[in-house]
């Protein structure tokens, strides 16, 4: 669609509402800020209403706001860092501040989760190997985090980056059959996705690492060298 909009009731006789457009070139002449977001933006009011105006339920809901609550979002993806550690090895990324990502796919909470359980697990385990004197007092914290990275990045990598490629469809209105990846691939990764574990096993559970569904290899190297950039209407934000 060239446009579309959800209406809630908030409550306390509040309404959100959210409205994207599809079409890069017009989010970006409707834009107030250069397609960088912000709240309150001069003009976004009079820009959004034309548009809006052949569903009366959107058109009123935009009318009756007044301008300086209305916030202009921006959906960006970004690229996976490098590292997740601090130099000294003592503080980690985990969640959104790691691996935020493109909405499209819904994964980014799920995500902060799967870190949050994975930097728990290895913290614990690295503090029962200083009781069991197998970590020293001094370096356990480091070694900890720097397992959690070690078990955990690749996967939110490879999460980030289909992310990435599934916000490209979003941004541009391209076809996934013009992506580099057909639709059964999409579906495999999906599946991965939903199925597969990170290595943070319950003590009290057995695990099967052996039922997990695995991502094949030319999967991984399709994301990896897929580049949002490489599309148009997708730019870099600095």
């Amino acid at each position: 669609p060239k446009w579309m909009s959800m209406l809630n009731d908030g409550g306390s006789g509040y309404t959100f509402w959210q409205f994207r457009v599809a079409d890069p070139k017009v989010a970006m002449a409707l834009s107030g800020n250069d397609g960088r977001g912000g709240l309150g933006l001069i003009g976004s009011k009079g820009r959004l209403l034309p548009v809006a105006r052949p569903c009366k339920d959107v058109f009123d809901s935009i009318a009756n706001i007044p301008e300086n609550q209305i916030f202009e979002r921006t959906i960006v993806s970004r690229y996976p860092l490098g590292t997740w550690r601090s130099k000294g090895g003592l503080v980690a990324l985990v969640g959104d501040s790691a691996h935020g990502m493109h909405p499209n796919i819904g994964q980014g909470v799920n995500s902060a989760f799967e870190s949050a359980a994975a930097v728990v697990h290895a913290l614990t385990s690295a503090k029962k190997d200083v009781k069991e004197n197998k970590n020293d007092n001094y370096n356990w914290r480091r070694s900890a985090l720097q397992n959690f990275e070690a078990t955990r990045k690749p996967r939110a990598d490879i999460v980030q980056r289909f992310a990435n490629l599934m916000g490209v469809v979003q941004a541009t209105g391209i076809e996934i059959e013009d992506l580099s990846i057909s639709k059964s691939q999409l579906m495999n990764i999906m599946e991965w996705i939903e199925l597969s574990k990170n290595p943070t096993p319950n003590n009290d559970e057995e695990t099967h690492e052996e039922d997990d569904p695995i991502l094949e290899d030319d999967l991984v190297d399709i994301l990896m060298k897929s580049d949002p950039c490489d599309y148009p209407g997708v730019s870099k934000l600095w």
